[in-house]
């Protein structure tokens, strides 16, 4: 048998459809293996299962990448990759949440922030918007709010407010902006019980 840390992208056999890349996998006896949704298609379920009956787990599902052009698109692509996560947790693959969940007793700090999207013209082209006020841009910040609370993490949340805002409205308005975004977004979140009995470490 393969050695058991091992793992078998199917990018490496791309043109593949998952049932060649699933018999290559069986004969070499890999406990791991990292997926491509596309391969997946819409009957993923029953692929997780036959994976599971060959004994392998997932170690990544490769999945379509937001397209910063298309803002209208992201909402879709977003679901698809909350999709993915959730059949890799449940089928006991390798999580990155389930990780954060593991390791969250052991974070020490969490940094938040937010950015403005802007249109990508060529892969070596920077977005041309930039970090902005917590709350003005465009990451979904309730969903990363949730995220960070259902790891328990009960630390300090701590806004980094850089950007060229700051450099010419003036510091002091960005950030009261910030803090009461984030004051108003921590309690939609269910997140301000650490700040009203919580004791945290220093």
């Amino acid at each position: 048998m393969t050695h058991p840390r091992i793992s078998v992208s199917a990018l490496s056999s791309v043109r593949w459809s998952f049932e060649e890349d699933l018999a290559l996998w069986r004969e070499l006896g890999v406990r791991w293996a990292g997926l491509l949704g596309a391969k997946l298609g819409d009957d993923g379920e029953a692929r997780f299962t036959a994976l599971a009956e060959a004994g392998i787990r997932a170690s990544t599902v490769v999945v379509p990448r937001f397209d910063l052009s298309a803002p209208a698109t992201w909402g879709a692509t977003r679901e698809t990759l909350r999709r993915w996560t959730d059949a890799v947790a449940k089928h006991d693959g390798w999580s990155m949440y389930l990780t954060l969940l593991d390791a969250a007793p052991h974070i020490a700090l969490v940094q938040l922030t937010d950015v403005a999207i802007g249109t990508v013209r060529r892969p070596d082209d920077p977005p041309s918007g930039g970090r902005v006020p917590f709350g003005e841009g465009d990451l979904p910040l309730a969903r990363i709010l949730g995220d960070i609370k259902d790891t328990g993490y009960a630390g300090p949340l701590e806004l980094e407010l850089i950007g060229p805002l700051g450099d010419g409205e003036g510091y002091a308005p960005v950030i009261r902006r910030g803090v009461a975004a984030a004051e108003a977004m921590l309690g939609a979140a269910g997140m301000l019980e650490a700040r009203q009995g919580a004791s945290w470490p220093g």
